[in-house]
């Protein structure tokens, strides 16, 4: 299938559904008075803007045919029959074509039914051979009859190779190293073909195709898609949008400049008045003097904190010296824990150390 044909099947099938949507705007093409029309007939589909009366513009837009597929075991099945006749039982019994016409002409004047049958069976020879050329391409069935070929060539040089080795390794000269490489060799040859074997079922592993094409797709155009309205596409708009609004503040940022010169530039009263306002704003506003009575309160305050810090530097002295007897306290205990005490003797010991004194005795006596 070519791209055009793709093109306007996709836009037949995109036009027949918004149709089936129901909204007004998709119901009519630009410039025309009647409702679309969109057809599915006889293996054709036709898009036409609701003109019958051949005008170009309104009438049919473009017409599309639609391929042929069937099915190859059913259709091979059906030529043969027609070739060779079948045992299908035929109620009709004027109709003759199931019969042998051949031998019964010489007997029955039927010269035209059996002139009949004879193109019958022409035509579908032809068809079937055809058919089964489609049916080889499209599943590239001659690769596939090269790869089973290789295939037996693999196995049956494996074999062979196999069966030297296994001769050899029977053989009552044959010596041990010989027999260990022989091994070696076997292990080798079906190692080196099981990799091949493995890549070649993995290819003829894929199923065929059982649908063949039988007639091609075929597109017929009055008036192109390029002149029907077109709609422009979102990406455009947002950019279109995007640029709106970026003139928009690039504007506003230019009046706001222009605004800020002219106040600058300008003396008058109005601009003086203002600046001396904000100025009063930034002026901080001047605190009164404490009194005598906050003063001491003040002093009082301060003089607490001191004693508070004291206190809280005592404490914390306190607490370290704490610590630091505890620490010491708990070295000493593990220093004497960690001196050595004497290993008691097991039994089986204080058997043998019986058993040496008793010796030496002995030895004295």
């Amino acid at each position: 299938m070519n791209d055009e044909y793709t093109k306007y099947f996709e836009h037949f099938h995109k036009e027949r559904l918004s149709f089936l949507s129901g909204k007004d705007k998709h119901k009519k093409c630009k410039g025309c008075e009647t409702d679309k029309v969109l057809t599915e007939k006889d293996n054709e589909l036709t898009f036409n803007c609701g003109s019958t009366d051949g005008d170009k513009e309104c009438g049919d837009q473009f017409k599309i045919e639609l391929p042929i597929y069937k099915n190859y075991q059913e259709e091979k099945q059906r030529l043969n029959h027609l070739i060779h006749g079948s045992f299908e039982y035929n109620p009709d019994k004027e109709d003759l074509s199931v019969y042998n016409l051949e031998k019964l002409q010489k007997y029955l004047k039927i010269d035209k039914e059996y002139s009949e049958q004879q193109k019958i069976i022409s035509d579908s020879g032809d068809d079937l051979k055809e058919l089964t050329q489609q049916y080889k391409e499209e599943n590239d069935l001659n690769t596939k009859f090269k790869q089973i070929q290789e295939l037996y060539v693999i196995k049956r040089k494996e074999s062979l190779q196999k069966t030297k080795i296994m001769k050899e390794l029977k053989d009552i000269t044959t010596t041990d190293d010989k027999k260990r490489q022989l091994r070696k060799e076997y292990a080798k040859v079906t190692y080196e073909n099981q990799k091949e074997i493995l890549l070649l079922m993995e290819k003829l592993k894929d199923k065929n195709s059982e649908t063949v094409k039988v007639k091609d797709e075929s597109l017929e155009i009055m008036n192109e898609l390029s002149k029907s309205k077109k709609k422009k596409p979102k990406k455009e708009k947002k950019e279109k949008e995007k640029k709106e609004k970026k003139e928009k503040k690039e504007k506003e940022k230019k009046v706001k400049e222009e605004n800020k010169e002219s106040s600058e530039s300008d003396d008058g009263m109005g601009v003086g008045l203002d600046r001396f306002d904000k100025k009063k704003k930034e002026i901080p506003k001047e605190e009164p003097d404490p009194t005598e009575e906050e003063e001491e309160e003040e002093q009082r305050r301060k003089g607490l904190g001191d004693e508070l810090e004291e206190f809280q530097v005592n404490l914390i002295k306190g607490v370290t010296l704490a610590d630091q007897r505890n620490k010491e306290k708990r070295e000493k205990e593990e220093k004497k824990s960690k001196k050595k005490k004497p290993k008691k003797l097991t039994k089986e010991g204080k058997k043998w150390v019986k058993g040496a004194i008793k010796d030496m005795k002995e030895r004295e006596k």
